[in-house]
C-alpha cells in the first residue's frame, strides 16, 4: 500500500506496515512514527519536510531524497557569421560550485571553454558566452554542473553552425557564397554610400557599374554581419 502526502498533515501517531511506502512531497508532523517490519520504506522528497518527535522500528528505511544541484531553465546558442553567442539560465541552484561550457566538433570530444562560478540561490540566474570564430561547420555544446564535492552533471547537448563568408565583386554585381536576409552597402572612400540595397535570401546583387577603386562592403544580416575593403576592378 502506498500514501502519497501532497500537503501539510498534523498526525499524532503513524504506523507504516511491512511492504507499506509512504512519499512525502510537502510537510508531514506526527508525535510518533513507527516502521514496522524491513519492506516499509518513506521517501521525503527533496524540499519536503518529516517532523517527528519519536522514530521506531526501522528508522533507516526513512530515505530522504538528495534536491538536483541545479534545475535547467534554458540553454540557447545564436550564430551571427562571427561567433556563437550561448546564453543559460538555472531556476534554481544548491551546491553548485561552478559551470563549465565544453565544446566539440564533428568526432564529439568534449573540451572546457569557460566556466563559471554558481550562484546557488533558489531564484534564476543567467549566464552567457561569446564563442569566436569557431571552426566552419557545426559546433557542439554542452553544459558540465560540478558540486562542491567534484561530482558531475551534464546538460543536453545543443548545436550551432558557422558558414565561413566568401564573395565574388564586379563593377556590377556581388556574388556571396550564401544567401543573405538584410542590407548590403558598397561605400566610396570619402564616406558615402555608392550602393545600398535591402536583400530577402538573395546571394547576388546587381548594381549600375561602378568606377574602379578602393570601397568598403557592408553586411548587416542576421547570417553575417561584416565591413570589409575591397577594390572594385573595370
Amino acid at each position: 500500500m502506498s500514501v502519497i502526502i501532497d500537503h501539510v498533515v498534523n498526525a499524532g501517531a503513524l504506523k507504516i506496515n511491512n511492504g507499506g511506502t509512504m512519499y512525502v512531497n510537502r510537510h508531514l508532523i506526527v508525535d510518533q512514527l513507527t516502521l514496522h517490519g524491513p519492506s516499509s520504506r518513506i521517501y521525503v522528497a527533496a524540499g519536503a519536510v518529516l517532523e517527528a518527535a519519536e522514530i521506531n522500528g526501522n528508522w533507516e528505511n526513512v530515505i530522504y531524497e538528495e534536491p538536483l544541484p541545479v534545475t535547467w531553465l534554458e540553454f540557447s546558442c545564436k550564430s551571427d557569421g562571427k561567433a556563437h553567442s550561448l546564453s543559460w539560465a538555472t531556476a534554481q541552484e544548491v551546491n553548485n560550485d561552478y559551470i563549465a561550457l565544453e565544446y566539440a566538433t564533428h568526432d564529439l570530444v568534449f573540451k572546457e571553454i569557460t566556466r563559471q562560478a554558481g550562484t546557488n540561490t533558489a531564484s534564476p540566474a543567467y549566464y552567457s558566452f561569446t564563442h569566436a570564430f569557431p571552426v566552419k561547420g557545426t559546433s557542439y555544446y554542452r553544459l558540465k554542473q560540478v558540486d562542491y564535492d567534484g561530482k558531475a552533471t551534464y546538460s543536453k547537448i545543443i548545436s550551432g553552425t558557422f558558414h565561413a563568408f566568401t564573395y565574388q565583386l564586379s563593377a556590377s554585381s556581388l556574388q556571396m557564397n550564401t544567401p543573405v536576409t538584410g542590407s548590403v552597402s558598397l561605400i566610396r572612400t570619402d564616406g558615402t554610400p555608392a550602393v545600398e540595397k535591402v536583400l530577402n535570401k538573395e546571394d547576388l546583387l546587381r548594381f549600375p557599374s561602378l568606377p574602379a577603386g578602393m570601397y568598403m562592403l557592408r553586411i548587416e544580416s542576421p547570417q553575417y554581419k561584416g565591413l570589409h575593403k575591397v577594390y572594385l576592378r573595370q
